[in-house]
């Protein structure tokens, strides 16, 4: 398979090529078949480490730290297109295939629609406050076009549509970004005391039902057709929740342990969380089910990047500079790369069952394309008489 990591203490990307059960920790392990430095150009540092990649087109999009969008040939990371957009801390970038674009979003709810011929199209997400908070995430709603979530400390949820109707070529689209969503905070906790508010990252799982993760450990989930507030409010636990990603009705959850788990969305454990009160004694609260953990491997640092490949696998990486592959569904190990940098982004490019089958077909094919013809039988003749 093929995997891109961003190096953070270098700012560029490692290219690694490895077979199923590579194993670097292990002496006699398997090794990688090769792991390359790419993504050089401009002079990559740690003050311009990438924190978001996507495979757009034919090319690998990066958003670095800087606030710059590089563009790289996908075959060989040629660098073609270098923009500086802010000098802001980046929040998301987003493959909008559909529309032909991509969407880079920033703390400052500045957002770049971009492609890679036009001019970026900046704008301005709409701000209900007199003193503006900045976000943590931006989110795209894959099932409704133009509707994107976002959030962040002290700024609660709000779902805002960027257009009514695009334009047939996208970029000359009328953008109006206006807010046809607002969150409603929980209600205050078992102490009567208000529950903070902290967006860490935003997941849609239909068009009005999403979920959101905390920095205070808690997974909820909104349904827009019901109410403003969670229908859901779950405390996963009691460290912050740095990153997500949804793998068909399950959330795979990180925190800032050495976390990797895998909760249900659907199944609900009626005694999953204790809260010790001085004047309640112990209570019990329920919470989604965890499913099981992905520490095959030995995870000893927090996770900043889960990277779920087509629900067969999810690759991460984080602090202990390993990069980690897991069958999705039993959560085995399947592939283990040290690569001696801290990772904030992965990427897994293919699978080696992909060439597999490829190597496969082409043999089959060389086979049957030089089979020499079996010699055609002659048919006897009946005689008449």
């Amino acid at each position: 398979m093929k995997v891109l990591v961003s190096s953070d203490e270098t700012g560029h990307v490692k290219e690694v090529v490895c077979l199923k059960g590579t194993d670097t920790s292990k002496k006699d392990g398997v090794k990688p078949i090769s792991v390359s430095k790419v993504c050089l150009e401009p002079a990559a540092s740690l003050k311009s480490r990438v924190l978001h990649m996507i495979i757009f087109e034919d090319y690998l999009i990066t958003l670095r730290i800087d606030g710059v969008v590089c563009i790289y040939t996908l075959s060989d990371y040629t660098l073609v297109k270098y923009i500086k957009l802010t000098s802001v801390k980046p929040v998301s970038l987003i493959n909008y295939s559909q529309f032909g674009c991509f969407i880079a979003a920033f703390e400052n709810n500045k957002v770049f629609i971009m492609t890679v011929e036009d001019e970026p199209v900046e704008l301005n997400l709409p701000v209900e406050d007199k003193n503006p908070t900045i976000i943590a995430t931006f989110a795209p709603n894959p099932f409704k076009d133009g509707e994107f979530a976002f959030g962040g400390e002290e700024n609660d949820i709000k779902l805002v549509s960027l257009f009514e109707k695009p334009n047939k070529k996208f970029m000359s689209t009328k953008f109006e970004p206006k807010i046809v969503f607002t969150a409603e905070n929980v209600p205050n906790d078992f102490l009567d005391l208000r529950v903070p508010i902290s967006v860490k990252h935003i997941k849609f799982l239909e068009e009005n039902k999403f979920i959101s993760v905390t920095k205070y450990g808690q997974l909820r989930i909104y349904d827009t057709t019901i109410k403003n507030q969670p229908i859901h409010d779950f405390k996963i636990g009691p460290k912050p929740i740095i990153q997500v990603a949804i793998s068909e009705d399950n959330a795979i959850l990180s925190d800032t342990t050495s976390l990797i788990g895998k909760y249900s969305l659907t199944k609900i454990d009626s005694n999953a969380t204790r809260i010790n009160s001085a004047s309640a004694g112990e209570l019990r609260r329920p919470s989604v089910k965890l499913l099981g953990k992905f520490n095959e491997g030995t995870n000893t640092g927090a996770t900043h990047a889960i990277y779920n490949f087509e629900n067969k696998y999810v690759a991460t990486g984080g602090l202990d500079r390993y990069l980690r592959v897991f069958d999705i569904k039993t959560r085995k190990l399947v592939a283990k790369v040290y690569l001696g940098t801290q990772i904030s982004s992965i990427i897994v490019v293919e699978d080696d069952e992909e060439e597999e089958d490829d190597e496969e077909d082409m043999w089959t094919q060389l086979e049957t394309n030089t089979k020499e013809p079996e010699p055609k039988k002659l048919k006897k003749k009946s005689r008449k008489l």
